[in-house]
């Protein structure tokens, strides 16, 4: 696993040098067996164990160390090139999708909520996340925040809204708190959704070490699916057969009818979009009675006599 470099309040950071004096940093909470993301190293300096900051040059060409990122990745890269792309994570960990984001994406813009001070303050000292953050300055934000309570934020402010929001709460033995799964969370998160924007969630539907996890999984899909009018998929991660029981939920806000789109307006903003409504229905059925009238025979008279004397020249 790696020499020990830090451990703030049960979570730790911990390192591997490599043959070629890349350092690997792994992010692991309490005595789990697993660790929650890593990233390379570029630099060889050695930080030795006292909990200073210790900087990493981030290589980005090592990949995504995780299959659960690499999947979530692969249903947002045709969004990559959209330069008014927006993200919101609820979960930071170690920072490395939203660095990989940051990366492979030049004009994603990435809000990530965390609600361990302790993670937010490793990943910056120990991750790259500190000098991400300096590198692309306005494009990555980080709130130390319950992800419920920051979701239902942005969606009583009422502004732009994302093309996706990332999920990715575990409270131990892999099973996901209560308040990253419920039907508030869901409508919330649907809330803030674009038309057409995706919710991608982290998901185990099994656990060695907490047997209700697998009927909180199937509740969980009953909700979204419910919530979500049924646009809901569940992507198996892959990975070897005798640990495969991590997913991602893939839940898609369906294109809004006009209802929902005036739903979400505020008073003003409503009576401004009713009034232009009114207006380009007025204008389309004027157009329309000008088309009827033309397909009249006394009109299409006048009009063609109207155009030969406009086309003959004028004696004086």
């Amino acid at each position: 696993m790696g020499s020990v470099l830090c451990t703030q309040n049960n979570v730790s950071v911990l390192e591997q040098v490599d043959d070629d004096g890349k350092r690997k940093r792994s992010l692991r909470f309490g005595n789990e067996c697993a660790t929650e993301s890593s990233v390379v190293c570029k630099n060889s300096k050695d930080c030795g164990n006292s909990c200073a900051a210790c900087p990493c040059d981030v290589d980005v060409s090592a990949g995504l160390s995780e299959s659960y990122m690499r999947t979530m990745f692969e249903q947002m890269s045709a969004s990559c090139s959209d330069e008014s792309a927006r993200v919101l994570m609820l979960g930071l960990g170690g920072g490395e999708l939203s660095l990989h984001l940051l990366h492979h994406c030049p004009g994603m813009n990435i809000d990530a909520v965390e609600l361990n001070g302790d993670v937010i303050s490793l990943a910056r000292s120990y991750f790259g996340v500190g000098e991400s953050e300096r590198k692309f300055e306005g494009r990555l934000t980080i709130e130390q925040a319950d992800a419920l309570s920051a979701a239902k934020e942005r969606a009583q402010a009422a502004g732009e809204g994302y093309d996706f929001v990332l999920v990715d709460c575990f409270s131990g033995g892999g099973e996901v708190p209560e308040s990253c799964r419920s039907r508030e969370l869901a409508k919330t998160v649907k809330q803030i959704l674009k038309p057409g924007g995706e919710m991608l969630q982290n998901i185990w539907h099994y656990s060695r070490m907490r047997q209700q996890v697998s009927a909180e999984f199937e509740a969980t899909k009953a909700i979204y699916t419910e919530v979500f009018d049924g646009a809901l998929g569940d992507l198996i991660v892959p990975l070897p057969p005798q640990i495969q029981w991590v997913d991602i939920l893939r839940a898609k806000k369906k294109d809004e009818d006009l209802g929902e789109t005036l739903d979400r307006l505020n008073k003003e903003e409503k009576e401004d979009a009713l009034r232009l409504l009114g207006l380009a229905m007025t204008s389309n059925c004027c157009l329309l009675s000008l088309n009827r009238a033309r397909s009249v025979a006394p009109f299409s008279k006048m009009q063609s006599n109207f155009s030969r004397s406009a086309s003959s020249p004028t004696v004086s």
